[in-house]
């Protein structure tokens, strides 16, 4: 198993108590960066995983498909969570990962439409669903 796949299995099977095997899979130094982060260590980058369970419940990972480059490659994902202030949560997204010379994770960087989060807020959901409806074509499916 390549290191990209290893690291994509334990993003897959993750749960609250497995967190801290990823350390394991990261540099001292790794970045974690996403919509709404940019953290550098080890340690925080997995106190980001720990904060979202602490926040939301039956969070899994679905992983769909890996691409691998010399540098590492890219994990598409599917994400669930579910929390009393959003509802249940389902995005769908891309991880670039850059690995180091032994195979451990020295950048993730998570892409996806943070809209979709957004517009589950009371007050700004409204506004971002209004701006989305008169942004798409009206023969746009809706997302």
């Amino acid at each position: 198993m390549t290191p990209l796949a290893r690291y994509a299995k334990a993003l897959s099977e993750l749960t609250p108590d497995t967190v801290n095997a990823l350390a394991g899979l990261l540099s001292e130094n790794a970045v974690f960066c996403d919509p709404f982060n940019r953290v550098t260590g080890r340690a925080v980058f997995l106190r980001i995983f720990e904060d979202m369970y602490g926040r939301l419940e039956d969070v899994s990972f679905e992983v769909h498909q890996l691409a691998e480059t010399e540098q590492g490659g890219f994990i598409y994902w599917t994400f669930r969570g579910d929390s009393k202030l959003t509802g249940l949560l389902r995005i769908e997204g891309i991880s670039r990962v850059v690995l180091d010379s032994e195979g451990r994770v020295t950048l993730h960087a998570d892409y996806w439409d943070a809209s979709v989060l957004l517009e589950r807020l009371p007050l700004l959901g409204r506004v971002i669903r209004r701006i989305r409806r008169k942004l798409a074509l009206p023969e746009s499916d809706s997302l």
